[in-house]
């Protein structure tokens, strides 16, 4: 139903980087408690720096597993709210690609594929290319390539969500 890519972009988009920073404090707490029990090694066992270093070092460890909690509490989340929400793929199947594509630069049928002036760049011949059965488009002329998604982002400057939900009340 969804590729690994699609899902790990509609991911970061829908927490909006939770995800990321709950990592970034995972790691930044891991360090720390390494740093400490660096330091547990080089105490003596029975002085009082080893108690007071032993306690903040299993605070750090019990902060990381809450964020580890909620870090998977987010994606867990998400994940649910993908599968209700948008299904990316069918929302490309169900998008004719040549009508919509065409609303922004004029295409002429050649062979199986469709041929215009590319949108993304001034020319007077055509060499942007769109291809109704794999749903793609590109141009031969500066290069721009993708599905109906990449060229909502693109055209309109939306974000990978932005251009979801732009598609799917199309």
């Amino acid at each position: 139903m969804f590729n690994k890519d699609t899902q790990k972009i509609f991911l970061e988009e829908c927490n909006d980087g939770l995800v990321g920073l709950f990592e970034d404090k995972i790691a930044e707490l891991g360090e720390e408690s390494q740093r400490i029990n660096n330091k547990i090694k080089k105490e003596e066992k029975d002085s009082l720096g080893f108690s007071l270093l032993s306690s903040i070092s299993d605070d750090l460890t019990k902060e990381a597993k809450k964020f580890k909690w909620i870090k998977k509490r987010i994606t867990a989340y998400d994940k649910e709210k993908l599968n209700k929400i948008i299904d990316v793929d069918a929302l490309i199947k169900n998008i004719d690609i040549v009508n919509f594509i065409g609303g922004y630069t004029k295409l002429i049928n050649v062979g199986k594929e469709f041929r215009g002036c590319c949108p993304f760049h001034n020319e007077k011949t055509p060499s942007f290319y769109v291809n109704p059965e794999k749903k793609v488009y590109h141009c031969f002329g500066c290069g721009q390539g993708g599905n109906i998604i990449t060229f909502v982002t693109k055209m309109e400057g939306y974000s990978f969500k932005e251009a979801l939900n732009y598609l799917n009340k199309y």
